[in-house]
Formats: C-alpha cells, structure tokens, sequence
C-alpha cells in the first residue's frame, strides 16, 4: 500500500532535508545526529498523520476544542450524565418577614414578640408528601457538646399549603419540643454584644408523613426522616439583642 500525504506534511519531511543538506557537513558529530534525529521523528509523525491529515500539537488542539461551542451530542451526553448521577433538587424557602441572610426583626425574636415568621415552600420533588423544620443557632455550644440551641420543631406539614403562614400552621402539622420543654415556637434570644448569633430554619421535603409524638426532639425526628429525605433546603437570619 502506497504513502500519500498532505502539503504541510511534505513540508515536514522537506525542512529536515534542507537542514542536512545545508549545515550538515560543517556540524558536529553530536549536530549532525541531531538533525538525523529530527529527521527520523518528523518522519514518523508524518506516518501516523496519515494520507492528508494536517499535525496538530496537542496543546494547540486541547486550547481550540476548551474554546468551541459543544456539540449537540456532547450537550446531551452531559446532561444524560447529569440525570443518571446526583443531582440537588431545587427546594426554594422564602420569607417577607427578613431577607435570607439578613437581620431578624424584634418582632420575631424570643426577647421581642416572638412571633412565629411565614414562609412559602416552591419547587419540591414532585414525590414531597409533606415537610419538617427544624429552627436552631448554631453559634451556642451548650455543656461542652457540640450541640446548639433548639428553638423549634414541626413536622408533616401539609405539602399542599405551601408553607406556613405568619403566627401559624396549616393544619395536620405537629410540633415538638424544644430546648425549653415546649411545644411551641421560640425566637432568636441572643444577648447583646458585639457579634451576631446566626438562626437556621431547616426545611425538609419529606416523601411521607412521620408517627412522632410531640414529646419528640431534634434525635427523634432526626432519626424518623432516614430515608424519607427528598430535598432540603435552608433560610439564615441574624440576631443579636439591644442594649
């Protein structure tokens, strides 16, 4: 079978030529098998480039395919990929009582009128049943563990309400015990000072609804959601109190 190439592989093959040709003999031994060896090299990528084809450096090619558009088929590759591996649904928490990350009114603080805030769900799996929250500053280590203040538990929240609304709950819903020994919520009571605690409000999405009591904390509820787990979402206020 016969060789063909393209014209830069010809040029290839060519320059070495023109170099031994040209300076061969008035080089050194070392140059000379140099410039052989240059020759031998050329000569092999120009065989493995095959009948036609333009040698492109790998770095060049691997900066051209990083900078073009995808192809269809890789786009969709992807997002197969995407579908069959993990993926976050996207369980959204609003509120108008207080922007996410931001200060928490003393309206709804432990130390105000501790009114409990609203909340409206969005964009849960299809399969939610129902929805748990569990509300906690994380900047109190209480008794040398590593556990904070609980301030509020509530589980199977009907899916179809949406949330909750201000100062109440959709019916169905339950609630637990808190730090305090209480069913109930309690707001943000950190002292004042120079930093604010931060408060979570933990939402769950939930494939079931849960057989707790409401003498059930944190671990109960905790442990009831294994496996029933869909989605999770979260919303952070701040607070500190005033002197």
């Amino acid at each position: 079978m016969g060789l063909s190439f393209g014209p830069l592989t010809i040029v290839f093959l060519l320059v070495p030529w023109a170099l031994l040709v040209r300076y061969g003999k008035k080089q050194s031994p070392q140059a000379y098998a140099g410039i052989i060896a240059a020759l031998v090299v050329t000569f092999g990528i120009a065989i493995s480039a095959g009948p036609g084809d333009v040698f492109i450096p790998q770095s060049v090619e691997t900066r051209e395919s990083a900078s073009a558009p995808q192809s269809a088929e890789t786009s969709s590759d992807i997002s197969t990929s995407q579908s069959e591996g993990f993926s976050l649904p996207p369980l959204l928490m609003e509120s108008d009582a207080f922007e996410d990350g931001g200060v928490i009114p003393m309206r709804y603080a432990g130390r105000g009128d501790n009114v409990q805030p609203g909340f409206t769900f969005s964009h849960a799996p299809d399969n939610t049943a129902s929805y748990a929250i569990i509300f906690h500053d994380y900047d109190v280590a209480l008794g040398g563990m590593t556990g904070d203040v609980l301030h509020w538990l509530v589980w199977n929240i009907p899916v179809s309400a949406g949330g909750i609304p201000e100062g109440s709950l959709p019916p169905g819903s339950v609630q637990g015990t808190n730090l305090l020994g209480q069913t109930a919520y309690f707001g943000p009571g950190a002292p004042p000072g120079p930093r604010y605690h931060h408060y979570v409000f933990e939402l769950y999405a939930l494939s079931e609804n849960l057989d707790l009591p409401t003498t059930s904390g944190r671990d109960e509820l905790l442990a009831a959601m294994e496996g029933k787990v869909v989605a999770k979402s979260a919303y952070i206020g701040r607070f500190r109190g005033q002197n």
